[in-house]
C-alpha cells in the first residue's frame, strides 16, 4: 500500500470494516478542524474523517446526518462512526466551479430548499436534534460575535470598520419565530458537480437550526460571480429577506477575516466590506432622516407658534 499520509491510519479504517483490503489513501482535507481521508479498497473507495482537535465536528455531523431521513438527498451515507472518526460513502465529482451550467445553480437551490423543510426549535448549534441551543435570533448574534474580544479592535482589516454601529442598527430584523435545518457551509469546495449535473453536497460539520437567510448568506459569502447567485435563487423559489441575508454576510464575513481568513487566505474581503459600507450608509442616511424630521417638524412648530401670535396680535 501507498500512503501519503500518517494522520488517519489503516487501523482507524479497520475499526469500520477489518476484512477489506486498503489498496491507497489520499489527504482530501480542505476545512481548517478536521482531517479528511480518501481510501480506496478493492471493492470501492471510502471517505474517513477525523477531528484535528475539538471532536465535536465529528460528534455534530452525526446528529445532524441522524435528522435527514430523505435517501433521495445526493449526500453520501455515514457507515460508521464513534467518538472522533466518521466512515461514509464516496460521491463522485469534483468541486463547483463558476462557470457550470446555470442548470447547475438551479438544480443545486431546488436541492436545498427541500433540505430547509427539516423544521427545528431554537437557533443555532444543537444540544439534541433538532433543538438549537439559544432561544431567539439575537441570542445567536451575542454568541457569535461577542465583542469584547480585543480582535474586533485591533484586526488591520477591521479596526475602520464600525462594527457595533451595524449590529445595533440592524439586530432589530432578528425576529424570526422559527427555525430550520441548515447546513451552514455551502461553498463550492462542498458542492460536487459531474458532468453538469449535481451529484454531491457533503460536510455537515456546522449544520445547526437556523434561518433561510442564515443560509443563504453563507452561499453568497462565497459564490462569486452573479450568475451562480442569480441561478441559485431561482431554483430556491422561495421569499427570503434580502436585507437580512446582506446583514448575515456582514457577520459571518467579518467573524471569519478576524478568526480564519489569514490561515485560510481565500476570501474575498471586498465583497464584505462593500456590504458593510451599504450596511452603515443605511444606518447613517436612517439616522440623518429622523433628525431632519425632527428639525422640520420643529420648524413647523415655530412656525405655527409665530403665525398664532401675530394672529392674536392682530385680532380685535
Amino acid at each position: 500500500m501507498q500512503s501519503d499520509s500518517k494522520a488517519i491510519t489503516e487501523s482507524d479504517f479497520a475499526k469500520f470494516d477489518p476484512t477489506k483490503k486498503v489498496i491507497s489513501t489520499k489527504d482530501i482535507s480542505v476545512g481548517w478542524d478536521r482531517i479528511v481521508h480518501l481510501f480506496e479498497t478493492a471493492d470501492g473507495k471510502y471517505v474517513l474523517k477525523k477531528a484535528k482537535k475539538d471532536p465535536w465536528s465529528i460528534s455534530n455531523e452525526v446528529l445532524v446526518r441522524s435528522m435527514i431521513t430523505d435517501k433521495s438527498f445526493p449526500f453520501p451515507s455515514i457507515l460508521y462512526s464513534d467518538n472522533d472518526l466518521i466512515v461514509e460513502t464516496f460521491i463522485e465529482g469534483n468541486y463547483m466551479s463558476q462557470d457550470e451550467p446555470p442548470s447547475l445553480y438551479k438544480e443545486l437551490g431546488e436541492c436545498i430548499r427541500r433540505f430547509h423543510s427539516i423544521k427545528t426549535v431554537g437557533f443555532g448549534p444543537m444540544h439534541e436534534p433538532g433543538v438549537g441551543k439559544c432561544a431567539t435570533e439575537k441570542e445567536l448574534l451575542t454568541e457569535f460575535i461577542n465583542l469584547k474580544d480585543p480582535i474586533y479592535k485591533t484586526h488591520h482589516d477591521l479596526k475602520f470598520v464600525d462594527i457595533e454601529l451595524i449590529l445595533n442598527k440592524h439586530k432589530h430584523m432578528l425576529d424570526a419565530k422559527e427555525s430550520l435545518l441548515i447546513h451552514f457551509d455551502l461553498f463550492d469546495k462542498n458542492i460536487l458537480v459531474k458532468d453538469g449535473k449535481l451529484t454531491g453536497i457533503i460536510d455537515f460539520a456546522d449544520g445547526r437550526a437556523g434561518t433561510i437567510e442564515q443560509e443563504l448568506a453563507i452561499f453568497y459569502c462565497t459564490c462569486g460571480k452573479e450568475k451562480v447567485w442569480e441561478g441559485f435563487v431561482e431554483g430556491y423559489g422561495k421569499a427570503f429577506d434580502w436585507m437580512k441575508v446582506k446583514f448575515y454576510t456582514f457577520v459571518f464575513g467579518t467573524w471569519q477575516i478576524a478568526y480564519k481568513a489569514i490561515e485560510e487566505g481565500s476570501l474575498d474581503y471586498k465583497k464584505y466590506f462593500q456590504i458593510a459600507k451599504e450596511l452603515l450608509a443605511c444606518s447613517i442616511l436612517c439616522i440623518i432622516n429622523i433628525k431632519t424630521t425632527f428639525i422640520l417638524s420643529l420648524i413647523h412648530i415655530c412656525r405655527c407658534r409665530r403665525i398664532e401670535r401675530c394672529r392674536s396680535r392682530w385680532s380685535p
